[in-house]
């Protein structure tokens, strides 16, 4: 049950910094959670898949009494993260 509570916390944030990214840049942001727990070949098959660019992300948050640590393993299509870097260079160029 604690397993399963902090993993949807850790979604909420997910989706939160996402959606924010998404806003702030102007960009419409699909994307699906995938928990992979300390088995990666699902989230290496999505890769494998199509042409990708991984961000990596080391997210450290508290609740209440409970300290939580993890990774996020963001996949992106090559075409993701040329939207992703455009909108970047275009907001820090304005």
């Amino acid at each position: 049950m604690r397993l399963d509570t902090l993993r949807e916390v850790g979604n909420v944030v997910l989706v939160g910094v996402l959606g924010t990214m998404g806003s702030m840049l102007g960009l419409h942001v699909e994307y699906q959670p995938l928990f992979t727990g300390n088995d990666l070949s699902p989230l290496l098959a999505v890769a494998d898949a199509c042409r990708t660019v991984t961000l990596y992300v080391r997210a450290r948050f508290s609740l209440e009494r409970f300290q939580a640590t993890g990774e996020i393993l963001v996949v992106l299509a090559e075409e993701g993260f040329a939207a992703l870097t455009a909108a970047l260079e275009a907001k820090i160029l304005a």
